[in-house]
């Protein structure tokens, strides 16, 4: 541990990711993020509410937020008038925020399903931290504070797309020992 609260890790990742959408998508875009019930749909539900009002953002909750942060999360993204939606629709850009790199079991049926359909959309699509179950294609994968190892394994290759790593503060030298 390195006694830095998760709270603020998440605002330092989410901000992270809103940056390079700020960079690469013009002001009203519309973006959905699918959102699942842990700590990545935590940080999916971050990053929506700091897109609010200048891009056209809605969350997808695969799963109902569970974990502390996430149901927390989602009450600030709520307090602010973020836009919850329960169906996919045209967008410019797909933010998945199912499940990162604490997942280990199986994707449910229903998940799996979930993911085809965002698969098949026709937009931008990017993976929080990393794609889900390595089942999301992402354009692009924006992991959080070091590389990831498993975003290099052959059977992974052709569902990252290209890989920026966020700052979430703290040196990524301390993650990548």
């Amino acid at each position: 541990e390195f006694f830095v609260n998760k709270d603020i890790l998440m605002e330092h990742a989410a901000d992270g990711m809103a940056s390079y959408i700020r960079q690469k998508f013009k002001k009203n875009s519309k973006i959905i993020i699918v959102c699942g019930s842990g700590n990545n749909g935590a940080d999916g539900a971050t990053l929506a509410r700091l897109l609010h009002k200048r891009y056209s953002v809605s969350i997808f909750w695969a799963k109902n937020p569970t974990s502390k942060i996430a149901l927390l999360q989602q009450r600030r993204s709520l307090a602010i008038g973020v836009n919850e939606c329960t169906v996919f629709s045209e967008c410019d850009i797909l933010v998945d925020a199912i499940v990162g790199t604490g997942f280990r079991a199986d994707l449910s049926d229903e998940i799996s399903a979930l993911i085809s359909e965002m698969n098949a959309l026709n937009a931008f699509k990017i993976a929080c931290d990393v794609p889900s179950a390595f089942s999301f294609r992402a354009d692009v994968t924006l992991t959080m504070g070091a590389l990831k190892k498993s975003l290099y394994l052959d059977e992974n290759k052709e569902f990252v797309g290209k890989i920026e790593v966020l700052d979430l503060g703290i040196d990524r030298e301390i993650y990548e020992r």
